[in-house]
């Protein structure tokens, strides 16, 4: 199974805004972003309210985790408090929710391993205002987890859990033969959209939905998992069974299945990532055809 992650040119990148104590003497940095020249904003979550610290970075399909700020300081007696800003236009510690695109806040770290390039405003004892310092400073991000580790674990949890998925089967109708003139009919187990958790190498919701597509050996195409035989009559009522196909002369046939699972991946603090490539599955079925014959007997 082909399964190469595409390369896509845009970025988008979510944005936790960091409450912590620290004291001064962070170098700042002065970094052009194409964020601010566009006037496109961040994605920001707030710790507070449950958000993940990650950045993604579309041009690269990666997760920058950020890295966190431990322990309290305080500057002659005084407890300095920092709010961290990713650089980009719309976000500021009056905007906290502001959401767009991001063409790059990826900046480079001394030893050139890639961080985050912030805003910083501080505040000191019982002040409510945010004071901006001068400047941006590059900050540790962490290391970073390409997008296509995120893919193996959903295809590995999707393999291992959902079987059905990873192995689709078949239902034909007749189950043996066909009969030149009537109909075959086809379906596959449809499970709906999937939905389930990941925690490794990071955590966040996962959720597909799937499509079908049936190639007859005669040229026929459907789509849709099919229905499998009621008791209904395909003949009077051709639209009850939409995977189907009729064959006009003996000898033999197949169809094959392809089934598509399209991917959303949820972290907290990011918009959807729906970047990752569809994971595809196959199946084929195979049926003589025979044609029938009216036979006289004695009553």
């Amino acid at each position: 199974m082909d399964h190469n992650l595409r390369s896509h040119p845009l970025l988008t990148r979510a944005v936790l805004v960091l409450t912590a104590t620290v004291v001064f003497g962070l170098v700042p940095i002065s970094l052009s972003h194409a964020c601010q020249q566009t006037g496109q904003g961040c994605v920001d979550a707030d710790r507070e309210a449950g958000g993940f610290v990650y950045y993604y970075d579309r041009a690269t399909q990666t997760f920058y985790p950020e890295g966190a700020l431990d322990g309290s300081e305080t500057v002659d007696g005084v407890r300095i408090q920092l709010k961290y800003v990713v650089n980009c236009v719309g976000n500021t510690t009056a905007n906290p929710t502001a959401i767009g695109e991001c063409s790059t806040s990826i900046c480079a770290m001394p030893d050139g391993t890639p961080g985050v390039s912030y805003q910083v405003y501080f505040r000191t004892g019982g002040a409510t205002e945010w004071i901006l310092r001068p400047g941006t400073i590059c900050r540790d991000v962490g290391d970073p987890i390409p997008l296509v580790e995120v893919e193996a674990e959903i295809m590995r949890v999707i393999e291992e859990r959902f079987q059905h998925v990873a192995e689709p089967t078949i239902t034909l109708a007749p189950a043996v033969d066909a009969i030149v003139n009537l109909p075959v009919l086809a379906s596959t187990e449809d499970p709906g959209p999937l939905g389930f958790d990941i925690t490794n190498p990071l955590p966040g919701r996962v959720e597909a939905t799937s499509s079908y597509t049936w190639t007859w050996s005669n040229g026929v195409t459907n789509t849709g998992a099919g229905v499998d035989y009621d008791g209904t009559s395909p003949t009077r009522n051709p639209g009850h069974y939409p995977v189907q196909s009729t064959f006009t002369g003996g000898g033999s046939g197949s169809v094959d299945l392809q089934v598509v699972w399209t991917i959303t991946l949820m972290v907290d603090g990011l918009a959807p990532i729906t970047d990752i490539e569809p994971l595809e599955y196959e199946a084929s079925a195979g049926f003589g055809v025979r044609s029938a014959r009216t036979v006289l007997v004695d009553s």
